[in-house]
């Protein structure tokens, strides 16, 4: 029997979104949003990815067979971090006691791998450009906000790249030994 938090997750989509729930019924995973419920059979799935940005912070993709993919962007409201990871190790129990060989891709997706190296390839144009700027005599107000957005930039991209590129595993490889991607 799985306790409350391996059984349940809920989050919310943004700061000011409604909360979805996760629930890992019997059959399927049951996505409950306000009063929308829908629900994925275990053995209707192709694929799940999963991506952390940091604790409390989870992007789950379901994958159906039938090629409609829903990316659940989550701010847990669990007390920890573990209760999100302990959600998504019973996931992929289940999903591996019914489908072991399907995939289960961890880490950013390409787009996201993608766009994190050109925003540190931007972001260390930006700072070798104020450096030029500050050594040639420009104030060092004309340089704060560059930097500023240059320092920003760097705060997202870097967990993205230091998390790696996405890493695919079948359910049963991921079921016993599943690297929770990004920090924490």
């Amino acid at each position: 029997m799985l306790s409350a938090t391996e059984a349940e997750l809920t989050g919310r989509s943004s700061f000011l979104g409604r909360d979805i729930t996760l629930r890992l019924a019997d059959e399927g995973l049951e996505i409950r949003r306000g009063s929308e419920v829908s629900r994925v059979d275990y053995g209707r799935l192709a694929a799940i990815g999963l991506g952390a940005r940091a604790p409390l912070r989870l992007a789950l993709t379901i994958s159906p067979a039938d090629g409609t993919a829903r990316t659940l962007r989550l701010r847990c409201t669990a007390s920890s971090d573990a209760g999100a990871r302990s959600f998504v190790r019973s996931l992929i129990a289940r999903v591996a006691a019914v489908q072991p060989t399907m995939p289960v891709v961890l880490g950013p997706s390409r787009l996201q791998w993608l766009a994190s190296w050109i925003g540190l390839l931007a972001s260390a144009v930006i700072l070798i450009v104020a450096a030029w700027a500050t050594l040639t005599g420009a104030p060092l107000s004309a340089v704060l906000v560059p930097v500023s957005i240059a320092a920003v930039n760097l705060a997202v991209v870097v967990p993205i790249l230091r998390a790696g590129p996405a890493r695919t595993y079948t359910a049963e490889q991921a079921q016993h030994s599943l690297p929770m991607p990004g920090p924490g």
